[in-house]
């Protein structure tokens, strides 16, 4: 009897150990196998699409090791040939098998893109299908759409004033009194957006770069007029009279990523976010922007997603990694919490708020957290003017719109202006030159929100609103948003 409880035993052990093993490798393949996005399961589930044609976003497993951080201007060329060999390796077997099958007359389209570790593909369901148990993959997403964020144009004030007022809202007047030579001179800030009119009164001169991913046409255009008034609150100067632009004095790379509608998808942007990063594609010069200004985006995410294999969310990375800044629209869509956009949602990103000539959080404006699978992330982390802020439009007019995509060029062109403060020469202390380095560039949350804590930082900002400073670089201790240190040399 003892003999057959032992051999019973012993049995039992071993299957156990079977189940054991066997549920470790299916977790193991399934660990190993991307995710795929929700929205391509119907298209990829049916055999009827096979020869169906889609666009995705095939997002690789990193191969080499890649530097975390914010970088300075003197690493960049490093750090981006790090970025270039890892998806180089990375994508080397996949893109072995798909150029296979283009010698073999199927028809597949791909972008390579070593900013973010991806490609964008355009391929039968049945070809995806076969990638889905790509081990080297991390993730396939759909070729998601964004737009920009929809504004309400109101009509201009009919008395002038020397000064918008958001630019009397963060002490322009008395900076430019005290320091008129800190006005961005000397620093290229990028916009991602509908184009804009180069020829405006308020914006000659101040385009360096344009490429259309649109219409592929060469000269700055803006078919839309939401692109042109972003330029004009940060660099726009005072042909009507009234002052529009925060930092009049720096350079615009200008890239137009949605069409005449305000449309994009991913690939479309994701070009250009590569392209704005290195214009002229040598890391040998440092020809990029020192931050990018983007007022648009798309869905918020869902508990279920991981930035870490988002395409948008690994592009903001490899921007950071180059010591370039993404200052993101939070969107319109408040006041629901949890209502902060695409690319505005992610880890890296610097979303902005709204507010208006009372320093009232804007009823629009999106709310905070986002909402990731990794856990929850406070968003926004700054609010700035965006209630009727009057700046250029298409055909030497202006305009006041309402949104979070007009407070974002205000502390986009806060961060230029503080820059183009600090002194690279070499002379003087560094206290008194502000020069910390782009490497130690950080973003410390307020001692309020410290004390309070995420959730009643939340509400704080919701009862309280915000005031952007650009003379002392911080915000109000109601505010649950950040300490900024601006050092980019």
């Amino acid at each position: 009897m003892a003999k057959t409880f032992k051999h019973l035993f012993y049995w039992n052990f071993v299957l156990l150990a079977l189940v054991v093993a066997f549920n470790a490798t299916l977790t193991e393949r399934a660990e190993a196998s991307p995710k795929i996005d929700p929205k391509l399961r119907p298209l990829l589930g049916s055999s009827a699409s096979n020869e169906k044609s889609i666009p995705v976003i095939l997002v690789f497993k990193d191969k080499k090791p890649l530097p975390g951080g914010f970088y300075t201007q003197f690493q960049r060329e490093s750090v981006e040939n790090m970025l270039r060999e890892n998806a180089l390796e990375s994508q080397a077997a996949t893109v072995s098998q798909l150029t296979k099958m283009q010698t073999q007359n199927v028809h597949i389209q791909m972008l390579r893109f070593w900013l973010n570790n991806s490609i964008a593909l355009y391929a039968p369901a049945s070809v995806i299908r076969n990638l889905a148990q790509d081990e080297d993959l991390a993730a396939i997403y759909s070729n998601r759409h964004f737009k920009i964020f929809a504004t309400n144009p109101v009509s201009v004030p009919t008395t002038q004033q020397p000064f918008t007022y958001g630019l009397e809202k963060m002490q322009i007047p008395q900076l430019r009194q005290s320091r008129a030579d800190v006005d961005g001179r000397g620093v290229r800030v990028g916009i991602l957006d509908t184009g804009i009119d180069g020829s405006h009164p308020d914006l000659r001169d101040r385009v360096l770069l344009f490429r259309d991913f649109i219409g592929k046409k060469t000269t700055p255009y803006d078919d839309y007029g939401h692109g042109t008034h972003v330029a004009g609150t940060i660099s726009g100067g005072n042909a009507s009279g009234t002052a529009i632009g925060v930092a009049p004095g720096v350079k615009l790379i200008v890239g137009k990523i949605f069409d005449g509608s305000g449309n994009s998808t991913d690939a479309e942007i994701l070009q250009a976010m590569q392209w704005i990063a290195d214009p002229d594609g040598n890391p040998r010069t440092n020809d990029g922007p020192m931050l990018v200004s983007n007022s648009w985006g798309g869905d918020s995410p869902t508990s279920s997603m991981d930035p870490a294999d988002d395409p948008q969310c690994r592009a903001l990375s490899g921007w950071m990694k180059l010591g370039i800044l993404p200052v993101f629209a939070a969107g319109n869509t408040g006041p629901s919490p949890g209502s902060v956009g695409l690319p505005g949602a992610c880890p890296e990103a610097l979303a902005v708020g709204a507010t208006d000539s009372s320093d009232h959080i804007a009823f629009f404006s999106s709310r905070g957290p986002a909402h990731w699978k990794t856990g929850d992330i406070l968003k926004p982390l700054v609010s700035a003017p965006g209630v009727h802020v009057v700046s250029s439009v298409p055909g030497g007019k202006y305009e006041a719109e309402d949104g979070t995509s007009m407070a974002t060029p205000h502390v986009a062109a806060g961060g230029a202006r503080l820059s183009g403060e600090a002194r690279c020469d070499g002379g003087g202390s560094r206290e008194s030159n502000r020069i910390w380095g782009r490497q130690r560039f950080r973003r410390t949350a307020s001692r309020r929100c410290l004390r309070l804590g995420p959730r009643e930082c939340y509400r704080d900002f919701e009862k309280n609103g915000a005031t952007l400073n650009a003379k002392i670089a911080d915000y109000s201790d109601s505010f649950f948003g950040a300490v900024y240190e601006f050092g980019f040399c």
